[in-house]
């Protein structure tokens, strides 16, 4: 069959006119309105867009087109590649947002988006068969909208190191945060710690790029958490066990598992950290061995039950002058008042250097806890009789415990040990006095 003339049966040359493909006719889009680059002067088939189907959607931003090839006309066995075109609207029309020619297969012919699109956006696509330089007519636009509900991927536990042993009993734990795929809104990093028997200690949620505010290590000054966007941090709000093994993994989350549409990522697989003992830290911390404290401490201390950190073996540098119980306030004043460390130590921005301990009785056994963080250089709480419970920071079984008129309790000041050990290790003697 004659071919405009031309001596290659696959690319004559262009045309005046004409509805065959390939006899040389410029290809326009009158679905889409796309503009059309140079004339289609190679004498094959239309491809046929597959996947996405038009008026499709897609859950992935990086969509793989599908077509059924072009095929030559007139010969068989030439290899023909495909170009492809992704088109988003913009405010003057169509634009190309990607572009890219691959080779043809048995077939069906497929190309993988490179650049991520946008979630919830409309796109065109269409594809044309090259060879040589020469081109085929474009396929007809297909539309299709991308609709990713979301994916959150592994995060990457980064502190504390494997194996590490921590000095603090509340460590913050960091991760690299997880890759998040789609809008799946606000996404959280949720951290779980067990012990090594399996038991669970806590389950925290920080949102995506937070931090912590402060680490309390068991000795030294704290340290601020680094505020880099791509890390995500928690502090533990509970005591671990000084000497104890603790694992611990995260997962990214949008939501509670339990709420419907939540997506859940996967947990990475657990690591493990232990918190030093008193020997690797010095002595002091929670869960040491107890002392029976100096001769000016009201109460055995060897006795005592501590349901915070055990400060029994902190030294006893300054010592309590005189007491104020009422409802309220609650004074304590003691020879180094204003003289102990400052700092952000309660995490509230408030400038503490001490907590107030309170020791209560009960059934027969003595229970200490700290109560209240005291402002550098104040000796008073405007607390009464009821607040202890409330502010004993969940302390069992002091948190369910109120004074009663004439019962005697303890009372004591010491550096900050309600989270760790922040910063020094002193404290008042423990005196007793009588409740209204």
């Amino acid at each position: 069959m004659a071919c405009d003339g031309s001596s290659n049966p696959v690319s004559p040359s262009a045309s005046s006119g004409g509805a065959v493909a390939g006899g040389g006719q410029r290809n326009t889009l009158a679905v889409s309105g796309l503009a059309t680059e140079g004339e289609t002067s190679l004498k094959v088939t239309t491809p046929v867009a597959q996947s996405p189907a038009s008026n499709g959607e897609v859950d992935t931003l990086t969509p793989t087109l599908t077509v059924v090839d072009a095929q030559p006309l007139y010969v068989s066995g030439v290899a023909l590649n495909h170009e492809f075109q992704v088109f988003r609207t913009s405010g003057s029309g169509e634009i190309v947002h990607e572009a890219g020619t691959v080779g043809s297969t048995a077939g069906m012919t497929s190309y993988l988006v490179q650049t991520p699109l946008s979630n919830n956006t409309d796109y065109q696509w269409r594809a044309r068969a090259t060879h040589a330089g020469e081109y085929g007519p474009w396929s007809d636009a297909a539309t299709f909208r991308t609709n990713v509900p979301g994916r959150i991927l592994l995060p990457e536990l980064t502190l504390p190191e494997p194996g590490a042993p921590l000095n603090s009993i509340r460590p913050i734990l960091e991760v690299a945060n997880p890759v998040v795929e789609g809008n799946p809104g606000t996404v959280y990093v949720e951290f779980e710690v067990e012990t090594d028997a399996g038991v669970e200690v806590a389950v925290l949620f920080e949102e995506l790029g937070k931090h912590a505010r402060f680490d309390t290590p068991l000795t030294g000054t704290p340290q601020s958490a680094l505020a880099r966007s791509e890390r995500t941090s928690a502090q533990l709000t509970v005591d671990l066990a000084v000497g104890g093994t603790y694992f611990w993994r995260a997962r990214g989350t949008n939501g509670t598992a339990s709420s419907p549409g939540t997506i859940v990522g996967e947990f990475t697989e657990a690591r493990f950290f232990t918190v030093a003992s008193n020997d690797a830290v010095g002595g002091g911390g929670s869960g040491g061995g107890t002392s029976p404290g100096t001769a000016e401490d009201q109460i055995d201390l060897s006795q005592v039950v501590w349901l915070h950190t055990d400060v029994s073996g902190w030294p006893q540098t300054s010592t309590v002058t005189s007491t104020q119980v009422g409802a309220p306030p609650i004074c304590i004043n003691h020879t180094k008042v204003g003289q102990w460390q400052a700092g952000d130590f309660s995490g509230s921005g408030a400038i503490v250097d001490s907590n107030v301990w309170v020791f209560a009785k009960i059934d027969g056994i003595w229970y200490a806890a700290t109560w209240e963080w005291l402002r550098a250089g104040t000796i008073c709480k405007s607390f009464g009789a009821s607040d202890f419970r409330t502010h004993v920071n969940g302390a069992a079984p002091l948190s369910s415990w109120t004074p009663t008129s004439g019962e005697q309790i303890g009372l004591m000041v010491s550096t900050p040990a309600r989270l760790g050990v922040p910063a020094g290790r002193e404290r008042t003697n423990v005196v007793l006095v009588t409740w209204p």
